[in-house]
């Protein structure tokens, strides 16, 4: 299984951490959605491998997967 941690403020939601690993994903999930200086909310989703070319995803990047999210406190 795959894990997408999705972040956004207002709007869409956007993928910004995959990793196979549940805990990890959770971990990340916990800390971006707990950092009020982020100033955002997190959730964590699971997907087939096959699913993550919808999010233009290559199922072995793992880690973060946006550059345009501020991970400098999360990282």
């Amino acid at each position: 299984m795959h894990y997408l941690v999705f972040a956004g403020t207002s709007g869409p939601m956007r993928p910004v951490f995959h990793t196979t690993d549940w805990s990890e994903a959770a971990a990340i999930q916990g800390q971006v959605h707990y950092d009020r200086t982020l100033n955002t909310t997190a959730w964590m989703c699971e997907f087939e491998s096959e699913d993550l070319d919808y999010f233009h995803i290559d199922p072995a990047q793992q880690g973060w997967v946006d550059p345009t999210f501020n991970t400098k406190e999360t990282a």
